[in-house]
């Protein structure tokens, strides 16, 4: 009898190797495949065969993960895996490969009892960055949902139509982003107790990596994170100060994605700095889902340089 494969070691690799443990997927735009198990036990879903559900024009259909992969070109943003005993598990995947982030946020989080006096500064950071992970599952859930009932619900047998009311992106969306700033703005405390003066940290992250003196192998990353952070507040401030996104008209537009698949684009402004219902333009089609997971996943990277920075500090100077 074969053994259970290690399904933690599995999920240390890049997603092409832990998509077999799921008995549920879900991809950018929410389009979902669901194993199809036959006799087999949700649990041990790596045992089926390569054959999955998904909600197609017609109804569902029966795909192989890999066709579905090839014929979409969508990302795999969430993995459902069934324990023996409770309820599925949603894990989120890396947009760069690697490890799932689920898994590499709790080992960062192990790493910051290891930091001595700045072990609570890295918990709390730790603790802020679960918290955009936890939005990021969410809002793929949410939208996986509407995309469903979409689907129940076409409008003459529309294939590309707005959803009126689809609201709950949105709510899970400003959720994400208000803490993926926090967990920006949570990380200064940090970088600033190690690369800063003896003076009380500066009011944000821009003004605190400005003054801070890094290392050359840091500096990089750092820029390129400070990009993120700026446009990810621009979004955060305009929805907690100006304008709400889902407010007048929710954007969630269901299509029968390349006319495979039901989908939904929850439609994010271009332009959130202009703060304005009346000024907000649409024209990239910028989706929540997919900024979203990229935030979660630049918010992870963002962790990892804070606590790889605290446990080197000393031997890198």
């Amino acid at each position: 009898m074969a053994s259970r494969p290690n399904i933690s070691a599995d999920l240390s690799l890049p997603p092409e190797k832990w998509w077999h443990h799921a008995s549920r997927v879900i991809m950018e735009r929410g389009v979902e495949l669901r194993r199809m198990l036959s006799d087999t036990l949700p649990y041990e879903a790596y045992r089926a065969t390569d054959e999955w559900e998904i909600i197609g024009k017609s109804g569902p259909e029966i795909v192989s993960y890999q066709q579905i992969r090839e014929e979409l070109r969508l990302s795999p943003i969430l993995m459902g895996i069934m324990p023996v005993i409770g309820e599925e598990h949603f894990l989120l995947a890396p947009d760069k490969g690697g490890p799932i982030l689920d898994i590499l946020l709790q080992e960062l989080r192990k790493g910051s009892f290891k930091l001595g006096d700045k072990t609570q500064l890295g918990l709390s950071l730790s603790y802020i960055s679960e918290a955009t992970l936890y939005h990021a599952r969410q809002l793929a859930l949410s939208c996986t949902s509407l995309a469903h009932t979409g689907a129940e619900n076409s409008p003459h047998e529309s294939e590309d139509f707005i959803l009126s009311g689809a609201v709950e992106p949105y709510f899970e969306f400003e959720a994400l982003v208000t803490a993926a700033v926090r967990s920006f703005e949570t990380s200064r405390y940090l970088f600033w107790n190690l690369y800063g003066t003896n003076n009380s940290a500066p009011s944000n992250f821009d003004k605190t990596i400005e003054k801070c003196t890094f290392p050359k192998e840091i500096e990089i990353s750092i820029s390129e994170l400070s990009d993120v952070y700026k446009r990810a507040k621009e979004y955060r401030d305009c929805v907690q100060h100006n304008a709400h996104f889902g407010a007048r008209l929710p954007f969630g537009r269901i299509q029968l994605y390349k006319n495979i698949a039901w989908s939904i684009l929850v439609l994010l402004p271009d332009n959130p700095h202009d703060k304005s219902y009346k000024k907000f333009s649409f024209d990239t089609n910028k989706d929540a889902l997919t900024y979203g997971w990229f935030l979660a996943n630049r918010v992870i990277d963002l962790l990892k340089l804070a606590i790889d920075a605290a446990t080197n500090h000393g031997s890198d100077t």
